[in-house]
């Protein structure tokens, strides 16, 4: 999940539940425009996964 907010005010929004990643970037814009305020984006882990990402690929070394 990603999570957009904002230090200035109350403003928060991030994706999931229907709200896509495109959602996300358009309300980030919208409220820099409304606010002239700069959200702040953080992306969070998949809280789904139990081990961390390995590599599909092996490098040679």
């Amino acid at each position: 999940m990603t999570t957009a907010y904002c230090e200035v005010c109350d403003w928060a929004e991030g994706t999931g539940d229907g709200t896509s990643r495109s959602d996300l970037n358009r309300a980030m814009i919208d409220h820099h425009v409304e606010t002239g305020h700069a959200p702040i984006e953080t992306i969070e882990a998949d809280a789904s996964r139990d081990e961390p990402a390995q590599p599909t690929v092996e490098l040679d070394r």
